[in-house]
């Protein structure tokens, strides 16, 4: 995965144009530490004490959940080429903590997420709504052997072979990519409380789902963006309309990190 580091270091670029780019991606990257250091100040130094901060006795439920749900899954997927089978780094757990800690605590009709793989974020949201006993979720997925991937990856039967059986009827699964899923999205849901965003991580295909999905988010709705270092597409679009936001690990033990939005 590109950072913003190595964009500024390695970029072979030459000129005003280069010189422009790397002064931009420096400027991000010194906003993003100048927000960490702040969100120290205010005690949000980790992601379990935000979410307790919430509800302490839903994240005790979400631990409990985690341990369980980690293990049962890892079984499924240890012969897949994915992170926790044969291929690390492609397709990890990700925010599955989180996502099942808000789907739990907001208990929305809908939930819109993008990027499925194994389906860990997939089977996170499920499983809290099948707690919740309401609620479908809608996916958007491209696999990996459609995007010209050279190594073993994924096959298309096996996106979101986490996911159990029984949780399914709660579940719409596209698996066209961001370009067609969305729109068909936008015009089947009349509205969404949850949002995952955790596919094209490039700045365009960010903003190309925040467009689309932004109109469906009714106020008290939660918008979660993953691995928002990667560009600096999450600051700039947050201080461009005053949204409320906030950043955290991704998981407990402060690996990568998540953007929050609540509308």
């Amino acid at each position: 995965m590109t950072s913003l580091k190595s964009i500024v270091r390695d970029s072979p670029l030459i000129g005003p144009a280069a010189r422009k780019l790397r002064k931009h991606t420096k400027q991000t990257i010194k906003e993003f530490s100048s927000y960490n250091r702040q969100q120290k100040k205010k005690s949000i130094t980790d992601l379990d004490s935000y979410l307790s901060q919430l509800d302490r006795e839903l994240l005790n439920e979400t631990k409990t959940f985690y341990e369980r749900f980690r293990v049962s899954s890892s079984q499924k997927i240890k012969d897949k080429p994915v992170a926790g089978g044969t291929r690390p780094g492609v397709g990890g757990a990700g925010s599955c903590y989180t996502l099942y800690f808000f789907t739990r605590y907001l208990k929305p009709d809908s939930v819109i997420e993008t990027g499925v793989a194994a389906g860990w974020s997939s089977g996170a949201i499920l499983s809290g709504l099948q707690k919740n006993n309401k609620g479908h979720l809608f996916s958007s997925d491209l696999p990996y052997s459609e995007r010209g991937q050279q190594q073993e990856t994924l096959k298309p039967e096996d996106i979101g072979c986490i996911v159990d059986s029984e949780l399914s009827r709660r579940w719409t699964l596209c698996k066209e990519g961001d370009k067609k899923c969305i729109p068909s999205l936008v015009e089947n849901i009349e509205s969404a409380q949850l949002v995952h965003y955790d596919s094209d991580k490039s700045y365009e295909g960010r903003a190309f789902a925040v467009k689309h999905l932004i109109p469906l988010l009714k106020p008290g709705s939660l918008f979660i963006m993953d691995d928002i270092k990667d560009n600096s597409f999450f600051l700039d679009w947050v201080t461009s309309n005053n949204h409320s936001f906030t950043i955290l690990p991704k998981t407990p033990n402060n690996k990568g990190m998540i953007g929050l939005v609540w509308l």
